[in-house]
């Protein structure tokens, strides 16, 4: 990704912060035996060692994350950590191409796939839901059906979904927390994004 600080950067800037704050900021638990944070992700446990400059996962989807390149979810999870602040979310939803440096969303490479996830359950919403609360979602009362999972604690992603009817095919929406662009740059929004709809998807 095009971020300011490569993946080393993050990991320097990890291991010379004060872990509680840091743990504190995140949402997260830091274990001072282990010297490692938790954080919980998508529904599944991560454990970071800013030490070993590891990350691992006792799940098998955990792991598959971590090691999958098209996610980019190691260098989102170190972003969040060195970067997300003490705050909660507004409540507030937007667009991503509402975030601040969200013209990316609009054009080229970075439009986000809806249509695959709107193709596929535009006529089942139980499967919709179903599959999200696999990665920890859960039900909210929008459009025909829709849920509220969790990339990062403190980063709410809503993904909406309207049925097929005999006027319009069926279509999705994605939405972030008005405060997501306070613990994510652009392009690690963008990837977090990116994440939710293949696991949603594939």
């Amino acid at each position: 990704m095009g971020t300011e600080y490569s993946g080393k950067h993050l990991w320097d800037i990890l291991l010379a912060s004060e872990p509680h704050d840091v743990a504190e900021r995140a949402e997260g638990v830091y274990d001072r035996g282990s010297r490692c944070f938790h954080l919980v992700s998508f529904g599944q446990e991560f454990i970071i060692s800013p030490e070993k400059r590891e990350c691992d996962s006792p799940t098998p989807l955990g792991r598959r994350l971590l090691s999958a390149p098209e996610y980019f979810f190691a260098l989102s999870l170190l972003w969040y950590l060195t970067g997300c602040r003490n705050s909660g979310p507004s409540g507030e939803l937007v667009r991503p191409d509402q975030l601040p440096g969200g013209q990316i969303y609009v054009r080229g490479t970075h439009v986000l796939p809806l249509e695959p996830l709107a193709d596929r359950y535009g006529g089942d919403p139980r499967a919709f839901l179903e599959r999200a609360a696999l990665f920890g979602g859960r039900a909210v009362p929008m459009a025909d059906a829709a849920c509220v999972v969790h990339p990062f604690p403190r980063v709410p992603m809503t993904i909406t979904l309207w049925l097929a009817d005999e006027e319009f095919p069926a279509r999705a929406g994605l939405f972030f927390d008005s405060t997501c662009s306070a613990h994510l740059a652009p392009d690690v929004v963008w990837a977090t994004a990116m994440t939710g709809l293949l696991l949603m998807t594939e």
